[in-house]
């Protein structure tokens, strides 16, 4: 379980914050890595969910587009 920032565009090029967040167990594989049952959920600067639109790529419910750069 964990939260990280991370650094992403809006279509205007503005910088922002998103939040990516893990709320499920992890599994330690014998190798050491770390394996996670879901994949992240992503937060937009408001608090609110983003729908994952592929290749660092989001979009809010309300139609803002993001891009991750980081």
């Amino acid at each position: 379980m964990y939260k990280k920032l991370r650094t992403a565009v809006d279509v205007q090029g503005n910088r922002v914050e998103i939040t990516e967040a893990q709320d499920q167990p992890a599994c330690i594989r014998d190798d050491g890595s770390i394996n996670y049952a879901a994949r992240p959920k992503y937060f937009g600067p408001d608090g609110r969910r983003l729908i994952p639109e592929g290749n660092g790529h989001f979009r809010s419910m309300w139609g803002v587009e993001y891009r991750l750069i980081d």
